[in-house]
């Protein structure tokens, strides 16, 4: 995510600023466009083209019959679908183009039809998201992002690339920054002796289990890795992983990978304290002191 600094005079709307300040907010930080909807605005309109074309040359034809009204009716329909979309978003909509992304430190503000809505990130609940590159016939046609929030006050948020530009770089701010939200509170949690779940994993000072496997202590676990859309527990001098899930059945999951890492440390930190706490202990011993 962008570093924090403040918004440069009129860059930010009265109101947005103002909503900022009142829900304090903390300094300005980035602002991420609402999607143009090119891609399938021109998804639609370029077979639209190609349909009317071929409605033209039948048209032509005293072969052809009835096909030339059916396949110009098929591309108007085409037409007129790119048309409503390019029409609703930010393309030609001014209304829609104000419909923006505000990052804060603390969160994020955005103008939507039912008023400018405020969302902290401390207030997520649970975020889940999924990515899917889209294939046809081997050629790329695309990447499919979807992010859906839920938050403390019962509010629910789904954003797209059909609703941000950008989306590989909204993502990973979005969740960084409610990953640094949250994680503070979870830590507390944990060394309180509490358990916290994840979609399948759960957590502990003592180690990390599922819902339908025996836990393994973190001495155990050398990493989590995250490939695919599939994410899995390395275990230690292990081939096979002690478990996996995909991405998107995992709520908050840099939350959980940040836990994850600062548990490893921290268990580290403790054994090796404690050999260090032997070793001096034995030196003594053999020294008679």
């Amino acid at each position: 995510m962008a570093y924090a600094y403040p918004a440069p005079a009129g860059q930010l709307p009265a109101e947005v600023a103002q909503l900022a300040a009142t829900q304090q907010l903390g300094n300005y930080s980035t602002t991420f466009e609402p999607s143009k909807r090119l891609r399938i605005v021109i998804t639609l309109a370029a077979p639209a083209v190609l349909i009317l074309i071929v409605a033209a040359g039948l048209a032509t034809d005293p072969t052809s019959g009835g096909g030339a009204a059916t396949t110009l009716v098929i591309g108007l329909i085409f037409l007129a679908v790119a048309a409503y979309f390019a029409a609703t978003g930010p393309l030609l909509n001014p209304a829609a183009r104000a419909r923006k992304y505000y990052f804060f430190e603390q969160g994020f503000v955005h103008p939507t039809s039912k008023g400018v809505q405020v969302y902290r990130f401390d207030a997520v609940t649970e975020l889940t998201f999924r990515i899917v590159n889209m294939r046809y016939y081997g050629v790329s046609t695309g990447t499919n992002h979807l992010y859906k929030l839920k938050f403390a006050d019962g509010r629910t948020l789904k954003i797209t690339h059909l609703t941000v530009s950008k989306p590989e770089e909204f993502g990973p701010a979005l969740r960084i920054a409610v990953a640094n939200a949250q994680t503070p509170r979870y830590w507390q949690a944990l060394m309180a002796g509490q358990t916290v779940a994840f979609g399948k994993f759960v957590l502990s000072m003592g180690g990390i289990a599922t819902d339908s496997k025996q836990g393994i202590p973190w001495n155990e676990v050398s990493g989590v890795e995250v490939y695919q859309g599939h994410v899995r527990i390395k275990r230690a001098g292990k081939w096979l992983s002690f478990g996996g899930a995909d991405v998107y059945r995992i709520p908050n999951l840099t939350t959980f990978l940040q836990l994850v890492d600062h548990l490893r440390a921290h268990v580290a930190g403790q054994q090796s304290a404690q050999r260090a706490a032997g070793g001096d202990q034995f030196s003594q011993t053999q020294l008679g002191m």
